[in-house]
This record gives structure tokens, sequence and C-alpha cells, in this order.
């Protein structure tokens, strides 16, 4: 299992990256991308139901699970890359707040 640590600002733009294991640009860019994306939809369904929503979301998808965590000072992104696939499984995914 390889890592990367990530933090996003409350645009759901990236700051900082930081890979802990031997990461491709392919990986990064998707990890790095599917947080914006649930990073902005999050922040989006807060704004529109005018309430809170979980301070966690963790996205477990068939090559990676990443959890996004919302603190004041950013958003830090934890992802873990699964490096024993069967090449047989489907792509897809589960986000859980």
């Amino acid at each position: 299992m390889r890592v990367v640590v990530a933090r996003l600002d409350y645009n759901g733009e990236l700051m900082d990256i930081y890979p802990l294991s031997n990461v491709s640009k392919k990986e990064l860019d998707e990890i790095i991308e599917a947080s914006k994306d649930v990073v902005r939809a999050h922040l989006f369904l807060s704004r529109e139901l005018k309430r809170p929503l979980p301070h966690s979301i963790i996205i477990d998808m068939i090559n990676y699970e990443i959890t996004i965590v919302f603190k004041p000072k950013g958003i830090l992104v934890l992802a873990s890359i699964k490096d024993n696939i069967l090449g047989t499984q489907q792509q897809g995914g589960v986000v859980t707040a």
C-alpha cells in the first residue's frame, strides 16, 4: 500500500501534496481530482442546506481509499493506493460521510 497526503483550501484547490511513497503522476492526478470533486460537492451541499455536514468523508474505490478531513486551517486528504487489485474487477466507488 502506498500513501499520499495532500492539503486543499476551502475552495477545493490544492495547496500542498506529500507523496509518502513512490506514486506516479497519473495516480496523483486521479487522487487529487477525485478529492477536489468530492470537496466541492460537500461544500456546495453545506451551503445549499445551510447547515454543517460531517467533518470527514471516506471514498472507497477499487484502486484507492481516500479520507478527507475538514479542519479549520484547511482540508486534509489522506489517500492509500491499493496495489493488489485483480484485473477482473470493475471500476466503481463508494462515498461515505
